[in-house]
């Protein structure tokens, strides 16, 4: 049975993402007219904030902490751009990860299959939850630093105010959407071909005292053949995340090295928080590629010994 749009959007798993790429366009199954409306929107908040910030630089005193300074803004800016085109130019990928997702929900009929399915399904949306959380905590410290500038200014301690708008990082944690519960299906598919393969040796054992002529060579063959198509469909689905994904990602690391040097030259009381969630955000980035990418690389390693 083919997919349709409502067999993938009215999935529980997955609402979180879908209302988030719904939020800035990039939604495959909404009308072209409204995605549209929305990439143009977002794009207009990326060129003002980019012209914002050259201008900065050209009408900027010629001092090391000012380009410092402008360098905290600029770089975290060039990954939220980075990673929003990414979407955008891999738009045909983005769809065929979210077919081949919503395929492996239609086909896997075995309950056991379902159970594991739905248990890593609720992981990725507890994952896109936390991201939803840190994106408030971190808009909150942004907005709470100016706004401490503003009453010490009101108060006298200070002679100058300063208002940064908290809007990068809520565009540069979509792409990693894509990339958390992309991962965890490829976890689970390839869980699912170990429990298949463990699931028939057991029954072989139990089956040990039947005499060999019971034995129906073909059903052997058909579920050979079965796991060697399963597996192939999750090497190939790992291929469209990693094609989706290598042009940006190790862009993305440096960026998130560079702001943590950047960040460590200069901090001020009211700005700490501020830079602190830059400092937690890009060692994120950092820590999810290496775990992700090695959890995969483990669970691929398990098939392996178990075949």
């Amino acid at each position: 049975m083919p997919s349709t749009e409502e067999d993938y959007i009215e999935n529980e798993y997955y609402t979180h993402n879908r209302r988030l790429f719904r939020l800035i366009g990039l939604w495959e199954y909404q009308r072209s007219s409204k995605k549209l409306i929305y990439v143009c929107f977002v794009n207009l908040i990326i060129i003002i904030s980019l012209f914002e910030q050259i201008y900065a630089i050209f009408m900027s005193e010629k001092k090391l902490s000012l380009y410092t300074k402008l360098l905290e803004i600029i770089l975290p800016t060039i990954g939220v751009v980075s990673c929003y085109y990414n979407l955008i130019s891999n738009a045909a990928i983005m769809k065929k990860i979210f077919y081949r997702i919503n395929y492996d929900w239609n086909e896997l009929a075995n309950k056991r299959e379902l159970i594991i399915l739905k248990n890593y399904a609720t992981l990725s949306r507890k994952c896109t939850i936390a991201m939803i959380i840190s994106f408030y905590v971190y808009a909150g410290f942004v907005i709470f630093t100016p706004f401490l500038c503003i009453i010490r200014y009101l108060l006298g301690s200070i002679s100058y105010t300063e208002l940064v708008l908290p809007i990068s990082i809520d565009f540069f944690m979509k792409n990693h959407l894509t990339y958390y519960f992309g991962f965890w299906h490829q976890c689970i598919m390839i869980i699912i071909i170990r429990w298949k393969i463990n699931e028939r040796f057991k029954e072989n054992r139990n089956n040990c005292h039947c005499n060999s002529e019971n034995i129906n060579l073909s059903e052997e063959n058909e579920w050979i053949v079965d796991v060697i198509k399963f597996y192939k469909t999750v090497i190939e689905f790992v291929d469209l995340i990693k094609l989706f994904y290598e042009a940006t990602n190790m862009l993305e690391a440096f960026l998130a090295l560079v702001i943590i040097m950047i960040l460590s030259t200069n901090i001020s009381n009211t700005e700490g928080l501020t830079k602190l969630s830059y400092v937690i955000g890009s060692m994120s980035v950092i820590f999810a590629y290496f775990y992700f990418g090695q959890k995969l690389i483990d669970h691929s390693n398990n098939v392996f010994l178990t075949m």
